[in-house]
């Protein structure tokens, strides 16, 4: 029994090894690593696509944001500059109102007052006959009364 191999029989045995292994190479793994290649060049090549669309998406959202700021500082703009002609076209109104009122009560007050003079002269005649008949009748005679 030999322990040393026989390099012939090594050599024969090694010969259809290492065709299959070449032919597993040029079949198998060369086309294969290829394909991995390829892949991962398409997969960089689509990471940075993304990266430019998420560079133009960060710069549009920017700018609609931009936009949007505009527009809400003029709205506010423009709904304050309504609610201070509101408010002007409000006191204007509420002047005008207590104007024609307070001249509605100066009216009243003039009129009330005419009517209390007119009334006063009328009661005052008035109480002046009842004392000229009531001097009349206690004392029997007319009675001047001045």
């Amino acid at each position: 029994m030999e322990i040393v191999p026989n390099p012939t029989l090594v050599a024969i045995q090694m010969a259809p090894f290492l065709v299959v292994l070449g032919a597993l190479y040029f079949i198998i793994f060369k086309p294969m690593l290829d394909y991995l290649e390829a892949r991962e060049r398409v997969i960089e090549a689509g990471r940075s696509e993304a990266r430019k669309l998420e560079e133009q998406l960060e710069g549009r959202i920017a700018d609609y944001d931009a936009r949007l700021a505009a527009a809400r500082a003029q709205v506010t703009e423009l709904h304050t500059r309504l609610r201070a002609e509101a408010q002007a076209s409000a006191d204007h109104r509420l002047h005008e109102a207590r104007a024609a009122a307070d001249a509605q009560v100066a009216a009243a007050v003039a009129s009330i007052a005419v009517e209390r003079e007119a009334a006063r002269a009328n009661l005052e005649a008035t109480a002046r006959a009842l004392a000229s008949d009531i001097s009349a009748r206690v004392l029997g005679r007319t009675v001047a009364v001045g």
